[in-house]
């Protein structure tokens, strides 16, 4: 029987389309289309980039995307429906559940070496950005793009206005919730947003609607760093992990943001967490897309 792997590694074969010129076209990575067509859904990311990556794959080979997304929600639910008819086995069966052990095993450490293999850190590292500092004698020379990645931060944090009303409030501050100093690292600011200029993070809020793929900014001002060090950002879908990105600290106050492109399909709640070099939290924003 047809699903949807085999629809479109067929219709790619036909055409005499290597899997790695789709790769290159699609920007959608070989592990990911290899999944795909062998309908490996178990390694895949959530279920609304599964969906993005099946619109983008059957566009590129001119298949009707939203007929493969309908086939995949099918087989989704024929799966859910053959789990709950299979009988449960009563009694513990040694043999065999030392095989499902050992199987889980391997495959908690296939996820492992994959979460932090060289292929999944360069792509999402390439969505962020971040601030370094630089001789002022040499900020002339260069690019203006690159001016802007490299200034360490100079101006006032956000304050809260106690008359505010509570929406526009939450549309200054994004759901800032920052934690104590700890070591003298403390999280000053923290936004989500649209774009970053002049080292500013622009059209910051917490409710976003979309009919693309878009990139989010998380925006984070870090004051009191005493010497070089590290800042994560933690990126939840849903209370998932989806993504983590490492940031430079390299002064006492420093601007730095990552960036994630979030398609349509990912409604619902998100959060990003910020963590200090220890692990320890420094703070969090939430914000919703509609």
């Amino acid at each position: 029987m047809s699903n949807v792997g085999s629809i479109l590694k067929k219709v790619r074969e036909s055409r005499e389309i290597s899997l790695e010129k789709v790769a290159a076209h699609t920007k959608i990575s070989l592990l990911h289309l290899k999944a795909i067509e062998e309908n490996n859904w178990n390694v895949l990311p959530a279920s609304p980039y599964v969906k993005g990556f099946l619109r983008i794959y059957a566009t590129y080979l001119g298949l009707d995307p939203t007929r493969i997304i309908e086939e995949y929600e099918n087989e989704l639910k024929k799966e859910k429906v053959f789990s709950l008819q299979v009988p449960k086995r009563k009694g513990w069966h040694w043999p065999r559940a030392l095989f499902w052990f050992i199987l889980f095993v391997l495959v908690s450490v296939g996820l492992i070496l994959w979460y932090w293999s060289p292929e999944r850190k360069i792509k999402t590292t390439s969505q962020t950005q971040s601030l370094s500092p630089i001789p002022k004698n040499l900020t002339s020379s260069l690019p203006t793009e690159r001016k802007a990645l490299l200034v360490p931060s100079s101006q006032p944090p956000l304050k809260k206005h106690p008359s505010s009303p509570p929406d526009k409030e939450s549309a200054l501050q994004a759901s800032l919730v920052a934690s104590s100093p700890n070591q003298g690292l403390n999280l000053q600011r923290i936004v989500v947003c649209l774009d970053i200029k002049d080292h500013e993070p622009v059209h910051f809020q917490n409710k976003f609607h979309f009919t693309k793929p878009t990139p989010i900014y998380c925006f984070t001002e870090i004051i009191g760093a005493k010497k070089p060090t590290i800042i994560k950002h933690l990126w939840y879908y849903k209370d998932k992990l989806i993504a983590t990105v490492s940031l430079p600290v390299k002064s006492p106050r420093w601007r730095t943001w990552s960036k994630k492109t979030i398609y349509p399909d990912a409604k619902g709640k998100w959060k990003v967490i910020v963590s200090g070099p220890k692990g320890e939290m420094l703070g969090k924003v939430y914000f919703n897309v509609n």
